[in-house]
């Protein structure tokens, strides 16, 4: 463990696309509804700000025929474009001119017009349009009135006397002329909303640093991978399938080949092992909780049972005893933790697995101060006891990257395999658990790559799986620990421990 200590550091050099580009499809089905979460927020800002700040307009408008009076006493139309246009301007100029605001105002015994006053000329014509525009409907229409009575005292002084001949008039208006954008704002929002999850999904990819594939064994932590395990899922089996519990074994007749024939390979490593180093007692462990060790460790007895080999299994995980379950075992009365404290003979508590040369020492009641039970000589007697009678011993232990369960027992192991889930622990995570068992002295025989998956649509083992993973529990039920099943007070107890 050397050569891994002095390159823990070491990291891919070059990005792979095709890896980014399924962290973030998987990033997706993970947080899917924080960018859900996301995109709501960003419509529900963007809907809000511009209702809060929207103001409805209503304008009232009325198209006019502009004639003036002759100095004959006749009247004349403004009729070309050239005349109308200076007209326009001329009329624009009266409208807002201070007289005229003025004169609007006191019309409508108020201080000041509250709205503006437009006006446009209809092209090639002799026909001019006012608008008014104001907070309300009412007052729109208001002012509109008022200029057309206040026009011809205040326009005589500036353009001589002309009249204004209705052509038509919109009435007090029924809907507000400036658009209410909150919907169209709610959508430029979920938009935004949109590129803001796939910046979040692109940084949770290049930020993430897990174990993807074999070669990352050797990239990242400087370890050997000794295989991959493929993910496994099972086929429904009618309407209750979701509430049968499917046993991950290699017995299991409803398992894909592919598991098996994986497990296979890793009796062969470890059978090659022990044929070169003399060792045969094999501990299993992982650096987090629900990574499938002991789904591991059961198959890997059981693939060296089923090749004649005499194997006990033992469970020493004291705190969440799993083996019972992974063998479905009924009525376990006893186990590892009874012949620990004496209260058990080994022969007792053993219990045989079918018709095979394998037995299991389930783990019995959990308890949660495991520190003096696992320290004890008892441990190291039971194991050497064990070894006197069988071909192989595989000890399954609690993660080792939280608690300090699974080292010490590791003192007592001679060589070490360590599961790693496939995009699962942090490699600081996966770090700190090879190094705790590095200290121990035991040989780690390498890592294994659990629940593999290739690309975004799995590995195709098969294609239409239900929900029954393994590894990671049993049927819908889950491994137990989790980051909150150790908490604050275990983490206390690991540091006590190394106090000590």
């Amino acid at each position: 463990m050397a050569e891994y200590s002095s390159r823990q550091g070491t990291a891919p050099s070059a990005i792979d696309l095709g890896t980014i580009v399924d962290d973030v499809w998987k990033g997706f089905w993970r947080i899917w509804w924080l960018l859900l979460v996301i995109i709501s927020i960003c419509a529900t800002l963007f809907y809000t700000h511009v209702k809060m700040v929207y103001e409805p307009k209503y304008t009232a408008e009325a198209t006019y025929l502009v004639t003036a009076a002759s100095y004959y006493g006749y009247t004349e139309s403004y009729y070309n474009e050239t005349t109308a246009s200076g007209l326009a301007t001329s009329l624009e100029y009266v409208l807002n001119s201070t007289v005229m605001q003025k004169t609007v105002a006191e019309a409508l015994d108020m201080e000041s017009v509250p709205g503006t006053i437009a006006v446009a000329v209809v092209e090639e014509t002799n026909m001019i349009t006012i608008k008014a525009t104001a907070d309300s409907a009412q007052m729109a229409y208001n002012i509109l009135q008022a200029v057309i009575e206040s026009y011809p005292i205040v326009a005589e002084s500036v353009i001589g006397s002309t009249t204004l001949e209705v052509m038509s008039e919109s009435g007090v208006p029924t809907a507000p002329s400036n658009e209410d954008w909150s919907h169209g704002a709610a959508k430029t929002g979920i938009l935004i909303g949109f590129v803001i999850d796939i910046l979040v999904l692109f940084v949770y990819s290049m930020t993430k640093r897990t174990i993807r594939k074999e070669k990352d064994f050797a990239k990242i932590l400087n370890v050997k991978c000794i295989a991959a395990i493929p993910h496994v899922r099972f086929k429904k089996r009618g309407k209750n399938a979701s509430k049968n519990v499917e046993l991950v074994l290699m017995d299991n007749f409803r398992v894909p080949p592919g598991f098996v024939e994986a497990m296979r390979s890793v009796r062969r490593r470890i059978e090659n092992h022990s044929l070169d180093t003399k060792k045969n007692i094999y501990l299993v462990t992982s650096a987090l909780p629900e990574e499938g060790k002991s789904t591991v460790a059961a198959n890997i007895a059981l693939s060296l049972a089923l090749k004649g080999e005499k194997v006990v299994i033992v469970d020493m995980d004291l705190r969440n005893p799993s083996l019972a379950d992974s063998f479905a075992l009924e009525s376990v009365k006893c186990g590892t933790i009874d012949v620990l404290k004496g209260r058990k003979e080994i022969q007792d508590a053993l219990v045989q697995y079918k018709d095979t040369s394998l037995e299991i020492l389930p783990g019995g009641k959990a308890i949660s101060k495991t520190s003096r039970v696992l320290s004890s000589e008892k441990v190291g007697n039971l194991i050497r006891t064990l070894q006197k009678e069988y071909d192989y011993v595989i000890l399954d232990t609690p993660p080792c990257a939280l608690l300090n369960d699974a080292t010490m027992v590791a003192s007592q192991a001679q060589a070490a395999i360590f599961v790693v889930r496939q995009d699962y622990a942090r490699v600081d995570r996966i770090y700190e658990g090879i190094e705790n068992l590095a200290e121990t002295g035991v040989d780690i025989m390498g890592c294994l790559l659990n629940g593999a998956e290739v690309g975004l649509t799995g590995t195709g083992y098969s294609k239409s799986y239900s929900y029954a993973r393994y590894g990671y529990g049993h049927g819908e039920k889950r491994y137990g620990y989790g980051y909150g099943g150790y908490g604050i007070k275990e983490d206390e107890e690991k540091k006590s421990e190394n106090n000590k």
